[in-house]
């Protein structure tokens, strides 16, 4: 019995060890801030945004899933698009096991985005992944890949969150209040994966939103403090959300960018700009 507590708390101490704890502490990281040149002098802007493609399910799931990549891309060509960057909020790959697909996407968008495509990690990038890291490590060719971070543009900042987790984490939470101390644009937007906003059921037993309603509470209140206007999500997967927190700042879902027929939540594809 001695020895059996002994290999348990050894095993609890390697455990503890291992852990990143930057959930529980703020270990004092910055985010880092990169401009988008702009060659506009026009009082709006205009990006494409796109959100939860689930590259790879196509194959996993043929008989229950349409990808909507061929459309996009047909789209774009005959349209003769040309963004300044490109949003996606997470969910580009279904799993670790898509990022090649992946990066062969991000490439070919990046012919309509002026390089520029700014990729937000999502719950399905940690999927069959032993955390966060692989998705981290691996070079997708998006601008400034990093769990989080401060694109400007034209006066706009965009503040990419890592929310696949269902929280910030203290770490990225006291590094995002900094970056806001300082930030003097007058208009903001946040982009993460999952939402704030939705129902009791959706909250927690179908776990849509961040986690807990202190967290969803606090990141309301510091986009009223700090001019945020948009928080941009994904996740979802039913539809457009639209949620109004004062008059000058909200929530918008987008729906995602495929079809899946055995739940039929969404008829088409989505793809805004």
């Amino acid at each position: 019995m001695k020895n059996l507590k002994l290999l348990i708390i050894t095993l609890l101490l390697t455990t503890l060890i291992s852990c990143d704890f930057s959930f529980l502490i703020d270990r004092g990281e910055s985010f880092t801030t990169t401009n988008i040149d702009s060659s506009t002098t026009e009082d709006k802007i205009t990006f494409l945004w796109l959100t939860d493609v689930h590259l790879g399910k196509e194959k996993t799931h043929p008989d229950s899933f349409t990808s909507y990549e061929e459309q996009l891309f047909k789209w774009l060509k005959e349209g003769k698009k040309k963004y300044p960057f490109t949003l996606i909020t997470g969910d580009l790959a279904n799993s670790a096991n898509d990022f090649n697909q992946a990066k062969a996407y991000i490439t070919k968008l990046k012919l309509y985005c002026n390089g520029k495509v700014i990729y937000t990690i999502g719950n399905h990038e940690i999927n069959k992944a032993p955390s966060n890291k692989p998705w981290l490590d691996c070079d997708f060719g998006d601008l400034a890949h990093s769990l989080y971070g401060r694109y400007t543009y034209n006066g706009v900042s965009i503040y990419k969150l890592d929310t696949a987790l269902r929280t910030l984490g203290l770490t990225q939470l006291r590094a995002l209040e900094r970056a806001l101390k300082d930030d003097t644009n007058d208009f903001k937007l946040f982009v993460a994966h999952i939402p704030i906003s939705g129902s009791p059921i959706e909250a927690t037993t179908l776990q849509m939103t961040i986690g807990t309603a202190e967290e969803r509470n606090h990141i309301i209140t510091l986009m009223k403090d700090n001019k945020v206007g948009v928080y941009l999500a994904g996740h979802h997967h039913k539809g457009n959300w639209e949620e109004h927190y004062n008059e000058t700042t909200g929530e918008f879902i987008g729906s995602a960018d495929h079809k899946n027929i055995m739940l039929n939540l969404d008829g088409t594809g989505y793809f805004y700009e």
